[in-house]
């Protein structure tokens, strides 16, 4: 296994989304594969919050332009039913195979269960991040 490549962004920010349908946080990298075959293999990290006393599960994805790399059940999520607005650490790593040699842009994705809870990742002063590593021999 190799490192061909490794593209990372943070922001200090937070991105907060109403709605059932995946929204575009702030977080986001472009990778320009080097060979159809090779790998892609996505980190994010930061905290992720559901509204407080909402049954809304929240949801993180990432996108690949505009294909959800985890499906429509996302990648991570927070249960509903907390009682404040916690922010929760969370952090996962996915392996995309995009088969292709153009570039790529991965953006980090939030969504809840309903069309009124206020889902948000990040928050200001903390740090995220999104790195993506194209590895060959995966």
């Amino acid at each position: 296994v190799k490192v061909v490549q490794v593209v990372s962004n943070t922001i200090t920010a937070s991105s907060a989304s109403t709605g059932v349908n995946y929204a575009s946080t702030t977080l986001n990298v472009t990778i320009k594969p080097q060979s159809t075959s090779n790998r892609i293999k996505l980190t994010v990290s930061g905290p992720l919050r559901s509204a407080a006393l909402s049954t809304s599960n929240a949801y993180i994805n990432v996108k690949r332009n505009s294909t959800l790399v985890c499906g429509a059940g996302g990648c991570n999520q927070l249960a509903g039913g907390l009682a404040a607005a916690l922010m929760i650490p969370t952090a996962f790593t996915v392996t995309d195979s995009p088969s292709t040699t153009s570039p790529i842009q991965y953006t980090v994705s939030i969504k809840g269960d309903d069309a009124v809870t206020a889902i948000q990742f990040c928050a200001t002063n903390v740090t995220c991040q999104l790195t993506a590593e194209e590895i060959n021999g995966l």
